[in-house]
């Protein structure tokens, strides 16, 4: 039995890039989970009803809280997916 693999996309949408491979991916048979941890959805101009594509991250101001979070969430990447596509300019941490 082949398992299908699955793929991350975030923490970003610059430039609508996210949402454009998430949907490539999907089109061709590949389960992808976009994340992104942009304040504003309406950043750019996003194509009617995609923000129900995105799996929103929002991040504590308090730097522990914020630390736990990030940890939290690589400990979830690395279990639930098989590749990794982060788009920003910066570490997670």
């Amino acid at each position: 039995m082949l398992m299908s693999k699955k793929v991350f996309i975030g923490l970003n949408n610059i430039a609508n890039v996210g949402l454009n491979l998430k949907s490539g991916f999907e089109e061709i048979g590949i389960v992808t989970d976009f994340y992104s941890a942009e304040k504003t959805m309406h950043k750019y101009d996003y194509p009617e009803n995609s923000h129900k594509k995105v799996n929103r991250i929002v991040f504590s101001n308090n730097t522990l809280l914020r630390y736990l979070q990030i940890i939290l969430l690589m400990i979830k990447l690395i279990l639930f997916y098989d590749y990794f596509i982060f788009l920003q300019g910066g570490s997670l941490l």
